[in-house]
């Protein structure tokens, strides 16, 4: 009898991503998935990769762990904020609801979601953007909806202050969380976010602008992004700005540093962010010279992974008011995930 041999498995599309894809809770990009990726901790993650090819296939079968419950994190004095519409909170309501017994929930939202965010924080703790006239006005003066994003955050920050403001107590960390995002591994979402933080020692963690957080003086600093935007943000897409390559390599992949303009003359065009990252280490002192101090000519070209919106790429901005204010960012495993694919149905 001839022996059997193992039918070989083709591996699922989330198996073929770069890692900055998986670590920046990204849509899966079929462009880079022709070649073998660089193996990274990441691609080891197993119900990642399995809930990832779920979430193309069928994503109604996502079963939404809970966090366990504990009083360690109400120690830390966590703020949870959630700004933008509720999409998908049949599916995240009960672990935003967990969330809310170890941690201060804060809702910004729009009317259509305002019983939605009721259900989930007391009064004092919910702004409902159309009901507010400042509010709604700020809202109405901005064109694109991922720049709503930052204004409601701005907002719910505010919120967060005002609650200080109320008890006296600072809170210690900030972290911001989406309903339409599906937690890979939440069971001790709090716990982790804050020793994620504290390893970082001055940063932030998450997966790129879609869930982050950090100690809450650095958190507040994003409520100048959104002012930010109209004059050094709106429309600068083809723009060089100068690059802070110590926060970079300070950073990982869960921040996307990969999409600012590269100048192709000074980095050439790296086809991985494993190759780039051994190119920028080996340039030391005298690449990030040139990387600040950089003057394009009006042909200069420019490299990039990933490219946003043409207006306003919201990851790529994100990361580049990091790199300019020197904040680095990196993942953390509690928040893992990635956007649901039928979260606009």
């Amino acid at each position: 009898m001839k022996p059997l041999h193992p039918v070989p498995v083709e591996p699922s599309e989330a198996e073929k991503q770069q890692a900055w894809v998986l670590l920046s809770a990204s849509a899966d990009q079929a462009k880079l998935s022709s070649t073998s990726p660089v193996r990274q901790e990441i691609h080891a993650d197993q119900r990642l990769l399995d809930c990832r090819h779920r979430n193309l296939k069928d994503p109604g079968s996502l079963n939404q762990r809970l966090p366990k419950p504990t009083g360690g994190a109400a120690k830390n004095r966590i703020a949870v904020v959630l700004p933008g519409d509720l999409r998908c909170i049949q599916r995240s309501g009960p672990l935003l609801q967990a969330l809310g017994q170890q941690a201060d929930l804060f809702v910004v939202t729009r009317a259509a979601h305002a019983q939605a965010a009721a259900e989930l924080a007391p009064p004092e703790r919910v702004k409902v953007v159309d009901n507010d006239p400042e509010a709604r006005v700020g809202d109405a003066a901005l064109p694109l909806g991922s720049m709503k994003q930052w204004h409601k955050l701005a907002l719910a920050l505010e919120l967060v202050q005002q609650e200080e403001c109320r008890r006296q107590r600072r809170y210690s960390h900030i972290l911001k969380l989406r309903s339409d995002y599906f937690y890979v591994h939440p069971r001790r979402l709090l716990g982790r976010f804050v020793a994620s933080c504290r390893a970082l020692k001055g940063g932030l963690v998450g997966s790129s602008d879609k869930v982050f957080g950090g100690p809450r003086d650095l958190m507040l600093q994003l409520q100048s992004f959104h002012t930010a935007i109209p004059g050094w943000f709106d429309q600068q897409e083809q723009r060089y700005w100068p690059i802070n390559l110590h926060q970079v390599l300070a950073s990982d992949d869960a921040i996307k540093w990969y999409g600012f303009n590269w100048p192709v003359e000074l980095i050439g065009q790296p086809s991985s962010t494993e190759q780039w990252r051994e190119q920028l280490i080996a340039g030391g002192q005298q690449l990030a010279i040139a990387l600040r101090s950089f003057q394009p000519r009006p042909d200069a070209a420019y490299h990039r992974l990933f490219r946003g919106h043409d207006r306003f790429a919201s990851e790529v901005c994100f990361a580049r008011f990091l790199n300019f204010t020197g904040i680095p960012f990196r993942e953390c495993r509690s928040l893992r995930g990635f956007l649901y694919s039928d979260r606009s149905a």
